[in-house]
């Protein structure tokens, strides 16, 4: 039961990723003012059709494609002289190459949104990052034993207020050598 069903989730994911390139196709040549008239996903007999203003969008009865049929594609192709303004062959060359790259956008765009929900859904759930412990500052006392702090010195020089007026004096602390010697 578990591998029909992965077939049929296989089958639906190919069947949504070649709508998704060809509704690339579509909706640029559409924004570009082209005359399209087929809309179709999957190849063989057909299956369901439905027109909708000039474009008949239908399934087809092979799922192993699909297509979008733009007027004038090839100039072989006869078309209504009506129509041939709207030709794809009457385009400019810029608006024709992003036409027929838009389908493979479409699969970089998936792929993203993609990735981008599988970070969204997986990241860290589920997953404990263990607490830092806290970080003790430079100026508090040091809690391990050391040498220095065994013959009670310090490496840096000792600031000591001498008066409320007065800035405050420098004066050096003994060595662990002079701490040692008396």
């Amino acid at each position: 039961m578990s591998f029909l069903l992965g077939i049929l989730i296989f089958v639906l994911a190919l069947l949504f990723s070649i709508m998704l390139h060809e509704a690339g196709h579509f909706v640029t040549a559409k924004k570009f003012g082209m005359k399209v008239t087929q809309f179709f996903v999957g190849f063989g007999q057909t299956l369901w059709s439905r027109r909708k203003g000039e474009t008949e969008y239908g399934v087809k009865a092979i799922p192993a494609g699909g297509f979008v049929k733009i007027v004038g594609m090839t100039d072989l192709e006869d078309i209504d002289p009506a129509d041939e303004p709207r030709s794809f062959r009457r385009q400019p060359g810029w608006q024709r190459i992003i036409v027929l790259a838009a389908g493979s956008f479409m699969h970089f765009a998936l792929a993203f949104v993609l990735l981008f929900a599988l970070a969204i859904g997986i990241g860290l759930a589920g997953r404990r990052i263990p607490p830092r412990p806290p970080s003790r500052p430079a100026s508090a006392p040091e809690t391990r034993s050391s040498p220095s702090r065994e013959c009670r010195c310090t490496t840096g020089p000792r600031w000591e207020r001498s008066s409320a007026a007065s800035p405050p004096a420098r004066r050096s602390r003994s060595s662990c050598s002079a701490a040692a010697s008396s």
